[in-house]
C-alpha cells in the first residue's frame, strides 16, 4: 500500500503551476488492410510482458487481435459466434497468468484462451452485471461493476475465480455512497490491481474516489470536488445543458501518482447535440465521439500536488498498465486514413 498518504480531500491538493503531462510514445498498432486493421471506434489495449498487446472492441463480438512489442500483428483469439471457441460479445479483455481470459456478455461466460489462440476452456457465471477487470493471480481477477442483485448491490468490486465462473468477495462501497439511483450509478471506474494489492474505484458521476485492499479493507478515500469535475446530481437535459464531465479509469503508479481519465465536453457540444434532435435518444449518447473529449489528470498523492493534466480531442483514449506502470492508449488515424492504435507512457 502506499505510505505517507493523508488526502481525504479534493481542496488538499495543491493546483498544478506548469500543467503539461508529457508523455512518450511506445508503439503504433494496426495495418492498413488484412487482419491486423483496427476496425471500430471503442478501442481498447491490454499488455502482457511475454505475448505482447491484445487489442479488442467493446461490446463487439469477437476476434481479438495480437501483436507484438514491436506492433507486428501475429494473430487473432476466438471468432464471433456462439460456439465453442467463439465469442458472442466482449465486455473486457485482460491477461490472467499466461491465459487470455474474454468475458462474454452474450453467452455470460469467461473464456480461457493460450497465447497462440487455442480454446483451454469455458465457464459460466452467475453474475447480473458484468464490467472491466484485472487480473489478481493466475486464477482469480478483480471485476469493477454494479450486479443489480439484492444481496450485494451497492458493491463495485468483486473477486471472481475465472477457472470456476464463481464470485468470491464483494467489497469497495464506502457507507452508503453506491445508491444505483444515482444519475450513471451502473458505470464504474477502477484501476489496475497493483503489486501492493489495492484497487482505486470510483463512480462515473461523482470525484470521490477510495483504494481498497483485495482483501475488502477500506484503505483511504478522497471526497470532494474538482474545478472540471463537480458531481453529477441529475442527467442532463440534451441539447440544453453541458454534459458532464465521467470518470472512466484510475491508475496509480509505483511512485505514487494517480492518474484519472474522465470523458468531458467537446467545445461544440451544443452543435453536435443539435444534430440528434428529433431522433431517438438515449443517455448514452453523451459518450459519443462527436461531442466527447478525454482528459487525464496526474495527481502526487504524497506531496498533494495536482502535477498536470492533457486532453484529447476524442473520446478513444483508455487506461492500460505497461510493464506495471499506467499508460494510455489512443485511437489515431494516418494522413491516409489508417486507423493506429498508439501507446503513450509518462516521459522519463
Amino acid at each position: 500500500m502506499l505510505h505517507g498518504q493523508a488526502i481525504n480531500h479534493w481542496d488538499e491538493v495543491v493546483p498544478c503551476r506548469q500543467c503539461d503531462v508529457d508523455l512518450d510514445l511506445v508503439v503504433r498498432l494496426g495495418d492498413a488492410e488484412g487482419q491486423g486493421i483496427i476496425e471500430g471506434g471503442d478501442v481498447f489495449v491490454r499488455w502482457h510482458e511475454q505475448h505482447g498487446f491484445v487489442v479488442f472492441i467493446k461490446p463487439s463480438a469477437g476476434p481479438v487481435k495480437v501483436f507484438d512489442h514491436s506492433g507486428q500483428f501475429l494473430h487473432l483469439v476466438g471468432r464471433s459466434g456462439e460456439g465453442p471457441g467463439e465469442i458472442g460479445g466482449i465486455v473486457d479483455v485482460n491477461f490472467v497468468g499466461d491465459r487470455i481470459v474474454v468475458l462474454d456478455w452474450r453467452r455470460r461466460s469467461w473464456l480461457s484462451f493460450d497465447g497462440s489462440g487455442q480454446t483451454l476452456g469455458e465457464a459460466r457465471h452467475p453474475m447480473v452485471g458484468t464490467g472491466d477487470f484485472m487480473p489478481l493471480d493466475g486464477d482469480h481477477i478483480v471485476m469493477a461493476a454494479i450486479d443489480r442483485r439484492p444481496d450485494f448491490v451497492a458493491q463495485p468490486l468483486h473477486v471472481v475465480n475465472v477457472a470456476t465462473g464463481e464470485p468470491q468477495r464483494h467489497f469497495g462501497a464506502v457507507g452508503s455512497n453506491w445508491a444505483v439511483t444515482d444519475p450513471y450509478a451502473g458505470s464504474v471506474a477502477a484501476s489496475g490491481v497493483s503489486a501492493t494489492g489495492t484497487v482505486w474505484v470510483g463512480k462515473a458521476a461523482r470525484p470521490t474516489i477510495a483504494e481498497w485492499s483485495v482483501d475488502g479493507e477500506l484503505v483511504q478515500s478522497i471526497a470532494g470536488e474538482l474545478p472540471w469535475f463537480p458531481p453529477v446530481t441529475r442527467y442532463p437535459e440534451i441539447g440544453k445543458e453541458r454534459p458532464p464531465t465521467l470518470l472512466r479509469s484510475l491508475a496509480v503508479t509505483s511512485s505514487g501518482h494517480l492518474w484519472m481519465l474522465t470523458s468531458i465536453a467537446d467545445p461544440g457540444w451544443r452543435e453536435a447535440e443539435l444534430t440528434t434532435l428529433g431522433q431517438e435518444v438515449v443517455i448514452e449518447q453523451h459518450q459519443a465521439d462527436g461531442y466527447r473529449d478525454t482528459r487525464l489528470d496526474v495527481f502526487d498523492l504524497e506531496g498533494r500536488v495536482h502535477v498536470g493534466f492533457r486532453t484529447w480531442d476524442s473520446a478513444g483514449v483508455r487506461l492500460l498498465t505497461l510493464g506495471g506502470e499506467p499508460a494510455v492508449s489512443v485511437l489515431e488515424y494516418t494522413d491516409q486514413m489508417v486507423p493506429k492504435v498508439a501507446i503513450y507512457r509518462a516521459a522519463k
